[in-house]
């Protein structure tokens, strides 16, 4: 199951919503982020062991 988390827009400072997708077994998790106002986004990935 999914994260979601909200956080303030490092650009605006207004609402921004971070989805971190749950693991398949292959260590590797995407990361998305947007602004609700200015349209910031982010798309990460993460690797664990």
């Amino acid at each position: 199951m999914a994260v979601y988390l909200a956080r303030n827009c490092p650009k605006c400072g207004n609402y921004w919503g971070v989805t971190i997708a749950t693991s398949n077994g292959s260590g590797y998790q995407p990361v998305h982020g947007r602004c609700a106002t200015c349209g910031y986004k982010i798309a990460w990935a993460l690797f664990t062991s």
